[in-house]
């Protein structure tokens, strides 16, 4: 069942197009059938506890609705989770935790960095798939991160949808001034780099139309 749910898996994106390709069928749950787990490190406390609380707070409330219909394939839903903190040590000992005791089928990654540290132990089970808060340009590499998916443009690509959009706001033939202001984090570093060169290759484009 679960490497049917691989194969799937690798043409969605996102945690959420994975869920809608386990429930396509909910018949009546048998309580003789195994869970299918999801598998969670939810950072309930420490700086990003203000998103952790809802995100737990959805996954809970998803478990209850999938199983109040039957299911997956008649298989329970069981949703299980570590208090991480929002620290990558933490993330990686819930990980192993829960990966150990539970083969989940799915699993929630609290950050980049946890993201990129547990990549070589997923690549190596081969029998999870996880998504999570991280938009890391890194982690669209498929070649390095095949277990791993971003369920929408990564942080290169939402810096440069905005950059574009600014860059046809000048009037009168003047550029628009850009600042980048970023926190000292990973994700807030991330299209910094990718954001120059976009800004630039925009800014000669435009000059030379002007």
């Amino acid at each position: 069942m679960f490497r049917n749910i691989l194969k799937k898996g690798r043409r969605l994106a996102g945690l959420g197009s994975l869920v809608a390709a386990l429930t396509v069928a909910a018949p009546v749950m048998s309580q003789d059938k195994e869970p299918v787990v999801f598998g969670g490190s939810i950072p309930l406390s420490g700086v990003f506890a203000f998103a952790g609380i809802h995100i737990h707070a959805g996954l809970t409330d998803y478990t209850n609705w999938i199983n109040s219909q039957g299911g997956i394939n008649g298989h329970p839903v069981e949703y299980v989770m570590e208090d991480t903190a929002y620290e990558v040590d933490r993330s990686v000992a819930a990980f192993k935790k829960i990966s150990g005791s539970s083969s989940p089928a799915t699993y929630y990654g609290d950050s980049t960095g946890f993201m990129k540290a547990i990549a070589s132990e997923l690549n190596s089970q081969g029998n999870t798939l996880m998504s999570g808060a991280s938009f890391a340009t890194a982690l669209t590499d498929n070649e390095q991160y095949p277990y791993q998916f971003i369920p929408g443009p990564n942080y290169s690509q939402m810096f440069g949808i905005i950059l574009e959009y600014i860059a046809t706001q000048g009037e009168g033939g003047d550029m628009p001034t850009v600042a980048f202001v970023y926190s000292d984090t990973e994700f807030g570093k991330d299209p910094i780099e990718n954001g120059k060169a976009a800004r630039a290759s925009w800014a000669s484009r435009l000059s030379r139309k002007l």
